[in-house]
């Protein structure tokens, strides 16, 4: 239903002096009341009219008072501007009394009197001396404009001994042969203290209680109730209705009137795709009154209309490239209408969301918590603001269904990648810019759409700032359409992979999510990337690992991982094999038997059934290294130093942390143990106190066996770590 808000005509537009002054939409939009009925966007007009009939056709022998009521912000004022100008303007006088102005209760009446003898000296000058005279004799003081008056040579004879209750009856006399209508307009009444507003309603009821004057007073009535019975206890909430004959409940807007202000707002600063995910998904999901979603109480008037949508402009215009769109707005409304929940979604988020299970940081996302009661299951915020007593029943029931909206996954929002379930991107969306910690959504987005020089250039300048990791998880994140956007996101996450071993040595690459990426089962990758090419995925590869560049480990750690899942990627396992123990030679000639070297070369160790003599079927697993690694590393171990290959050749109990032996695996590379104690005893580029150590705990373990554990203090490096 709300779809067809798109389409309606627009003639109830909200067109008010500020927003024609806005109209290209920079800058705030200032909270005026309209004064004209064209700019009557909820359909006030017809009723404003009548009032302003009725009241000029009323021959009232003394004052009639008439209530506007509404909630602060409801548009009271502007209902009251639409009244006076259906106003005759040459039979009626309206007169404005600011009620803020007089400081203090006690300056009320003089203002009031001097403001309205000052218009009534348009009309007639002795009417307005009269009036003078009246209301120095309430007061006993003269006035500001009496004075004036005095200057003018008007006051003569009026000042006389008479009481203020016979200048009453000739005022009142007066106004009423005048043929005059006199409307005064008093609003905000809610807005001034108790004392305040019962000196207000004295004038209308008591002292300025005069022939042919209407009175049109906005305020909301529980407000004014209240601040008389803090006054008065004993005053009942129908005390109002001894002062005003009648009250006037603003009209009700229509259902959609809000909206289309909201939509007119929103155009002046949102760009076309962000207004069509306003239309197409923002109101139907929670504006539509129907929906599980539906919000429609965030907006009381228009007024709050225009508050979000000042507060809106201002993140918008620092946000709107790096977050999605709808989870910008939906968190908005909670910051308008509860900045409190707000702040401890951001500041304590564990008391509302959580990230069920250890995934990946490309994978994970925020959910809302949930708890069982009975049967049923239901959110953990909900029972925690109602335990807390702060939010009413209601306010609690739209309060969840924000939160339910924002950490919904529906398709689009999942796809978008910058959504704020994600946890990467959840603090963004609480600051007007992007801390040094986070990866600009625009960036990444402007750099893949570039290729991949541009890629690789925002991932040189990432590395620099520790964003790595988070680059590799929003190339993760990819879902591709195309051939040149696969192979676009594969090679750059090569080229991630690549700077997480020069950075710092950090092996905490997701291999198996990106092995996941690779995984060509069925040719399925071939078939919706390669459709013309035979074996394309593989062939793709091939150049991948053959470009391989210095120090290797990336791109030999990853065979291992596809190795290890016997995931199907178009190569070979022997060539696969291959690649490794050439990564493997090309880093030694660089680096030696680093401890890097030794890492690759436990790379290509590999699990194997070992069955049982009398039982093929049955048996057990042995982990071994492949015989073409076990000849490349004898074959370099005198030319370099062994240090890291003796370490990790040194086998500990992780459950007694002093007792060792020789690592199998590394005894059955050599055709006996003495071969390996060859090593240690014959190298030439071996510390001394390094070789005399490993010497004696080979020593001992041998004699000990070496399926058995050996207790033994080491006192150098070789110590496993």
């Amino acid at each position: 239903m709300l779809l067809i808000l798109t389409a309606l005509t627009r003639t109830f537009l909200y067109k008010k002096a500020t927003v024609e002054a806005n109209a290209t939409g920079q800058g705030f939009v200032e909270d005026n009341a309209i004064e004209l009925p064209e700019h009557d966007s909820f359909n006030r007009k017809e009723l404003a009219k009548g009032i302003a009939e009725l009241i000029t056709l009323t021959k009232n022998k003394k004052s009639f008072a008439i209530g506007i009521l509404g909630a602060y912000g409801s548009g009271k004022t502007s209902f009251i501007n639409l009244i006076k100008q259906y106003f005759d303007k040459a039979g009626v006088e309206i007169i404005d009394f600011n009620a803020w102005s007089p400081d203090g209760a006690q300056n009320i009446q003089r203002d009031f009197f001097d403001l309205l003898a000052s218009r009534l000296n348009k009309i007639d000058s002795r009417l307005s001396t009269m009036v003078l005279d009246y209301s120095r004799k309430l007061a006993r003081t003269d006035s500001g404009f009496e004075k004036v008056i005095r200057q003018l040579g008007f006051a003569g004879r009026l000042f006389g001994s008479e009481t203020y209750t016979d200048d009453y009856e000739r005022i009142n006399a007066a106004l009423k042969v005048s043929g005059k209508k006199i409307v005064i307009i008093i609003d905000d009444l809610d807005r001034l203290y108790p004392e305040e507003i019962l000196e207000i309603l004295r004038l209308i009821r008591n002292t300025a209680d005069f022939a042919n004057i209407f009175y049109l007073v906005a305020y909301d009535r529980d407000f004014v109730n209240e601040a008389v019975s803090s006054l008065n206890a004993n005053v009942k909430h129908s005390f109002l209705d001894k002062i005003m004959q009648m009250e006037i409940p603003l009209p009700k807007r229509d259902h959609d009137a809000l909206l289309i202000l909201l939509e007119d707002h929103l155009g002046k600063f949102i760009n076309e795709e962000h207004l069509e995910a306003y239309r197409n998904h923002i109101l139907p999901s929670g504006f539509g009154g129907k929906h599980e979603f539906s919000f429609e109480e965030v907006f009381r008037q228009s007024r709050d209309v225009i508050r979000f949508a000042n507060s809106f402009t201002i993140t918008y215009s620092k946000l709107s490239e790096e977050v999605n769109f709808e989870n910008l707005f939906v968190l908005e409304l909670i910051k308008f209408r509860f900045p409190q929940v707000y702040d401890r979604l951001y500041e304590s988020r564990e008391d509302f969301i959580h990230t069920p299970g250890s995934r990946a940081l490309h994978a994970q996302v925020y959910e809302l918590k949930k708890y069982g009661e009975g049967r049923e299951s239901k959110f953990e915020a909900e029972r925690i603001l109602r335990a807390e007593g702060y939010y009413s029943e209601p306010d609690i029931d739209l309060i969840v269904r924000l939160l339910q909206n924002l950490f919904f996954k529906f398709d689009r929002i999942v796809e978008s990648k910058n959504a704020i379930l994600y946890p990467m991107c959840f603090d963004r969306y609480f600051r007007y810019r992007l801390s040094a910690s986070e990866l600009s959504e625009r960036q990444f987005k402007e750099a893949f759409a570039g290729g991949l020089p541009t890629m690789q250039a925002l991932i040189d300048r990432y590395q620099q700032d520790d964003l790595l990791r988070k680059v590799q998880a929003r190339l993760l994140q990819i879902k591709a359409k195309t051939k040149q956007e696969f192979e676009l996101q594969i090679e750059s996450l090569f080229y991630v992979g690549s700077h997480y071993i020069v950075s710092d040595n950090r092996r905490t690459f997701d291999y198996q999510a990106l092995v996941r990426l690779l995984w060509n089962h069925e040719h399925a990758i071939d078939k919706m990337y390669y459709r013309k090419e035979t074996n394309g995925l593989g062939s793709f590869l091939t150049r991948l690992f053959t470009e391989a560049v210095h120090p290797y480990i990336f791109y030999h750690s990853l065979i291992y991982y596809i190795k290890e899942d016997k995931t199907e990627v178009g190569i070979e396992k022997e060539t696969l094999l291959a690649y490794q123990i050439s990564y493997f030679k090309s880093h030694v000639e660089k680096e030696g038997l680093s401890e890097e070297a030794i890492y690759m070369f436990f790379g290509t160790k590999r699990d194997e059934f070992i069955p049982l003599p009398d039982d093929s079927k049955r048996g057990h697993m042995k982990t071994v290294i492949e015989k073409d690694m076990a000849v490349a590393i004898r074959e370099v171990l005198p030319a370099y130093d062994p240090f890291y290959f003796l370490k990790h050749s040194i086998k500990y109990d992780m459950r007694n942390g002093n007792i060792y032996t020789i690592s199998p695996q590394i005894l059955e590379i050599f055709s006996s143990p003495a071969e390996l104690r060859k090593v240690a005893e014959t190298n030439s580029f071996i510390d001394e106190t390094v070789r005399t150590e490993y010497l004696a705990f080979f020593d001992l373990s041998q004699a000990n066996g070496f399926d058995k554990w050996t207790e033994y203090e080491f006192t150098t490096d070789l110590k496993p770590n």
